[in-house]
């Protein structure tokens, strides 16, 4: 259930505990590999990602203060992500995909499950084949905000990018 929408973001004391998960369930896995979260960031602007290689160490990195509250604050307050409904979601999905007479092509893509944990919130999205779903309904609002709320995740994530402070 969603709730209610959050206008300022109040962080825990700095800690190792988890703020924020990002988990991608039951994808076509590298045999071999164990299926690890996609992002873990802590209360201290810690944050890991997993290896770049079979068998490798978590890569991680660190925000500032200023990073972690602009990042948090652009999720849940500018992505209103407290109020993204994962039953709500689905159930768009399947009317828009009957309304328009499509199939949603459901892919292998497994589960994208997103965690926030904030004193006073924690709030769970979890969506099958979300990048699917996003590719075949891109008008869709929340499906929007969801993709946008990974998009700007994966400055952590991706090697491409710069490592964070």
């Amino acid at each position: 259930m969603a709730q209610p929408t959050v206008t300022e973001v109040r962080l825990p004391p700095p800690s190792e505990a988890v703020i924020f998960r990002w988990d991608r369930l039951g994808s076509v896995a590298v045999p071999g590999a164990v299926e690890q979260p996609v992002l873990l960031l802590h209360a201290d602007g810690r944050y890991s990602v997993p290896p770049r290689t079979l068998g490798g160490e978590r890569v991680a990195g660190r925000l500032s203060s200023a990073e972690l509250r602009a990042l948090l604050t652009d999720i849940v307050v500018r992505q209103r992500f407290t109020s993204l409904n994962s039953d709500a979601i689905e159930a768009q999905i399947r009317a828009q995909a009957q309304t328009g007479g499509l199939l949603l092509r459901l892919r292998d893509g497994g589960v994208t499950r997103l965690e926030l944990r904030l004193p006073g919130v924690h709030h769970t999205v979890t969506l099958a084949n979300a990048h699917a779903a996003y590719q075949q309904f891109p008008q869709m609002e929340a499906l929007q905000r969801l993709q946008a709320i990974q998009q700007r995740l994966l400055v952590l994530v991706e090697p491409s990018q710069p490592p964070a402070r």
